[in-house]
Parts: structure tokens; sequence; C-alpha cells
């Protein structure tokens, strides 16, 4: 592994993403994910039931789906929110978590379909 950067928590794995902030390898980012994002640690019991492969109604867009939820948490308190699609989380994330951008992208969309 010459001339590669090692992963600064297990020090064994070359680091996934060398050039990010992120200096973890592939193997010790997908068990934190796991961590973050275990089932056990969602207190709701329904979203608990959910997660666990039946039907759902997501909590945004109302859709339902069975496979490929994501566990939406706030990451400043670390408390699971409820369970949203792919695109809902990752609009989500794009958009900060931020409820006055939210509010303003909302209105900016209003405005332009009261229009036309």
């Amino acid at each position: 592994m010459d001339g590669e950067r090692l992963c600064v928590r297990c020090k064994h794995h070359p680091m996934a993403y060398p050039n990010s902030t992120n200096h973890w390898c592939k193997v010790c980012l997908e068990e934190q994910r796991k961590a973050r994002y275990n089932p056990a640690k969602v207190r709701d019991k329904n979203l608990q039931q959910n997660y666990h492969g039946f039907m759902v109604k997501t909590t945004t867009c109302g859709k339902q789906q069975k496979r490929h939820l994501h566990v939406d948490h706030d990451h400043a308190k670390g408390v699971v929110r409820g369970l949203l699609r792919n695109d809902c989380n990752t609009a989500l994330g794009h958009l900060h978590d931020s409820p006055s951008i939210i509010r303003r992208l909302l209105q900016y969309i209003l405005q332009h379909v009261e229009e036309q």
C-alpha cells in the first residue's frame, strides 16, 4: 500500500475518499452506517415494524414503499424522526434540514404554480 493513506480509525485499510475531509476506510464507514441506522435504536414501535419489510406510506411524500427506506434522524440531536424514501431523504439533505430554506423553496414553487 505504498503512497496510500491509511484510515485514521482502524489504521489498517486505505482511506475510502483520500481527497475528502473524511479519512476513514470503507469498512469503518460501513460499520458506522450500520451502527447509526440500527433499527433497534428506533424507539417508535410503528417505525420499527415498518422498517422490517412492511409496505410503508412514508412520512413526507406519502408514497408507499417496502424496501430501501432511510431512517431519518436529526444530525444535531441524534434523534430518529421517521422513515423516508431515498428522494425525500436526499432532498432534505440538500436543503440542510433547514426549515427556512424549505419554506422559501415552497413559496417559490407556489408562486410559480399560481402564475400558470
